[in-house]
């Protein structure tokens, strides 16, 4: 009977840990405790041990995220889920902002995967977390590529042919490599009705280490274009300038 008490304690602090995790910072803290049944102070007490020991960090105000002795313990939510859950908070305050879906995307095998996809109403967008497109006509992939070294991206581009999916799409790779650099100078990247013909991103640049990362806000309006969202070009670098050293500080090198 004495040994009830530590283990319901125990059992506590698991369930916590792993709505935490799963939960992948779609809800604060305090719902999430409320959910799992703790009392506030009781939950705030175990996430402090579970700071002190590493498997929860604090991610925006109000947000945990998984630690780093849960990577070193061997558990492999990838840097793309430690990501997501980081950034979720902040993304969905663009979102309110400027009323548009808002992407987080990773390049991987010369394909944009969206991680996140954040909304504060609902959308129309095709989109979806875990979907892939061609990098060469989304904003998100066009701003990851123009970071590419540059014998790597020459192996990109020698790559094609690449298709046109709208007569917006810049299928031409000396096109492509004029854009890229216009990208890479100007620090923003747009799809102009590239991939979809009422679908208009614009895109920054997050972090390129440990995996590069870019966001996006879009918008799904027939009769607009890209320069429609040059006005949001503040906001979205300033939601960037917020997440580099949240991510700095919760993402774990891949060794």
């Amino acid at each position: 009977m004495p040994d009830s008490l530590p283990m319901a304690s125990l059992d506590k602090s698991i369930s916590l840990l792993m709505a935490v995790v799963k939960d992948s910072g779609r809800r604060p803290f305090s719902a999430i405790s409320a959910e799992v049944g703790l009392p506030a102070p009781t939950a705030y007490r175990i996430a402090a041990a579970l700071k002190k020991r590493g498997l929860l960090m604090n991610g925006q105000r109000g947000y945990y995220v998984a630690g780093r002795t849960l990577h070193d313990l061997g558990w492999r939510a990838s840097a793309k889920e430690v990501a997501t859950a980081a950034c979720r908070p902040v993304l969905r305050e663009l979102s309110r902002q400027t009323d548009a879906t808002i992407h987080l995307g990773v390049l991987e095998d010369d394909m944009v995967t969206y991680i996140a996809k954040v909304s504060v109403t609902e959308d129309d967008l095709f989109t979806r977390e875990g979907m892939q497109l061609e990098a060469y006509c989304s904003a998100i992939g066009k701003m990851l590529l123009s970071g590419l070294p540059d014998a790597v991206l020459q192996r990109y581009l020698a790559s094609g042919p690449f298709y046109k999916l709208t007569d917006n799409t810049i299928a031409d790779p000396t096109r492509l490599t004029r854009e890229l650099c216009r990208i890479k100078k100007d620090g923003f990247a747009i799809d102009d009705a590239e991939v979809d013909p009422d679908l208009h991103c614009l895109a920054v640049r997050l972090v390129e280490e440990p995996i590069p990362l870019a966001m996006s806000i879009a918008y799904r309006r027939g009769g607009s274009n890209a320069a429609d969202l040059l006005p949001h070009l503040a906001k979205l670098r300033k939601c960037a300038q917020t997440l580099r050293p949240l991510l700095s500080r919760c993402l774990v090198p891949i060794e």
